[in-house]
Parts: structure tokens; sequence; C-alpha cells
């Protein structure tokens, strides 16, 4: 089963961030740097009632500024770099796309943080990525934290400045296979220009 997301990819240099990614993150190779908007939907939603949705939405909104600046730890221990500016509308954002025919997949049980997905930081022998992201898409799952590993690549993230200003002007529609190897690119989504 694809499922469908909503992301924004920033318009920075991610070269810091990659060579980072590379490193720590199981997914490097899948998806380029980004803010996730809008998780997992399944295909119960059509991609064209998807699309209208988010036309629907975004044409009340207008491209905003944000600043990527600080690091967080998730629940599931990723390392996250967070954002100094624009939190506050990315939230917005979110939560109004979640309206109407996204409501149902409104995840309550885990705090929204708009971030960048840096490392994933679990015990070896933990749930494997791929089974933990098919799990998380009902229920989250609690894994332990390898605090040695986390604390070291923290450090290296502080060391490397990891700070961007830019817009955030546009969401891209993603499909993501069942087995969570192969993500596309499937449509863009300006906010507010193309619906004035």
């Amino acid at each position: 089963m694809v499922v469908r997301g909503l992301v924004h990819y920033p318009e920075i240099n991610t070269e810091k961030i990659e060579a980072f990614r590379k490193k720590y993150d199981p997914s490097f190779k899948l998806i380029r740097p980004h803010l996730t908007i809008v998780y997992s939907v399944d295909q119960l939603v059509s991609r064209q009632v998807f699309s209208s949705h988010i036309e629907a939405v975004l044409k009340h909104w207008k491209p905003f500024d944000i600043e990527l600046n600080g690091f967080t730890k998730s629940w599931d221990h990723w390392l996250l770099l967070t954002l100094k500016e624009g939190n506050d509308k990315v939230i917005g954002l979110h939560d109004e796309l979640y309206g109407g025919i996204l409501a149902p997949y409104l995840r309550t049980d885990i705090q929204y943080i708009p971030h960048i997905g840096l490392g994933e930081f679990i015990e070896e022998g933990e749930l494997g990525l791929l089974r933990r992201k098919r799990l998380h898409l009902k229920k989250p799952t609690q894994v332990a934290l390898d605090e040695a590993r986390y604390e070291i690549a923290l450090e290296e993230a502080r060391n490397l400045n990891l700070s961007y200003s830019t817009k955030l002007d546009k969401l891209q529609m993603i499909e993501i296979d069942d087995d969570y190897t192969n993500v596309k690119d499937i449509e863009e989504f300006p906010l507010g220009s193309k619906y004035d």
C-alpha cells in the first residue's frame, strides 16, 4: 500500500546536514532533508482529493520566514534540527491541513515538532527502521536510547553550526511505498501565490 505525505524541502545548503545524516540517519538515501508537514495518509484519500484539500488550505497562506537553529531529541530517539523562527506558523499550517478530510489521520498521541531529522539513536537489537516505520503508522513504539552514541552525535552536530534562514513557500506531496524503500516527489504546491 502506498501512503502519501506532505513535506517542505528548505532551499538551503544541505552539505553539512547530508554528511551528518550519512553517518546517523538510516533513511539518508531515501529522502533529502525536509520538514514533514503531513505524515502518512493512505490511499483511502485519493490523490485528487488530497490535492484539492491542500490547495484549499494553501490559498489562505503566504510564504513565511523560517530559521533552522537548535536541537532536540524526539520521543523515539531521533536528533532533530528544530526551528528558531517560524515554528508556530508551521504548527498552524500542519494543524489546518489536518482539518476536514485529513482529520482522521491526525496523530494526537505524538507531539508535532517541526524539524529536519538528523539521525536515529536506538540501541542495537531494537526493531529495525522499516518495521518501526510501519508500526508508527498505527501506534508509536518506545525503543531504547543509545545514549553514548547520541551524546557524541549531539556534540558533533553542535560543532557544525547548523543555522539556516529561508522561506517556507511551497510544499511537496510525496508517495512512500509499503516497505519504505522508495519515496517519490509527486506534486508541488506553492503557498498563496498560485491562488491569488
